[in-house]
């Protein structure tokens, strides 16, 4: 699902295994990873071609998300594994998010757009 206008922009990836048979899964995506993952994930491309100034963070409730920033936007991106069993996940959910602002998002709103995006299985 994506999203453009003049003054923001969003993208949601849903990567999911629909019929797993017997051993299989996706690895999760690591906090260490998370900033490679939301670059390199087809389903936001259109949310984070051309960006820079990626850092790692953490909000209070010790959710992990990165920032980002593209011409005139600031941006941020999470991950969200699905329940991890033996190691392995049937869902990875990815988010990204831009808007028009010469300021930082603050740790506020990006508590608020992680909160926002759910997955119910």
């Amino acid at each position: 699902m994506a999203y453009t206008d003049s003054k923001s922009e969003f993208s949601i990836g849903f990567y999911r295994i629909v019929d797993a048979h017997g051993v299989g899964g996706m690895s999760p995506v690591s906090a260490s990873a998370t900033a490679d993952w939301v670059r390199t994930a087809d389903a936001l491309k259109n949310v984070t071609t051309g960006a820079s100034n990626w850092a790692s963070s953490q909000n209070a409730a010790g959710d992990r998300y990165v920032t980002y920033q593209k011409p005139q936007r600031q941006c941020i991106a999470f991950v969200r594994n699905g329940p991890i069993t033996n190691g392995q996940v049937n869902w990875i959910l990815g988010a990204a998010f831009c808007r028009e602002s010469a300021a930082p998002l603050s740790s506020n709103e990006a508590q608020f757009i992680a909160d926002a995006v759910k997955v119910r299985d």
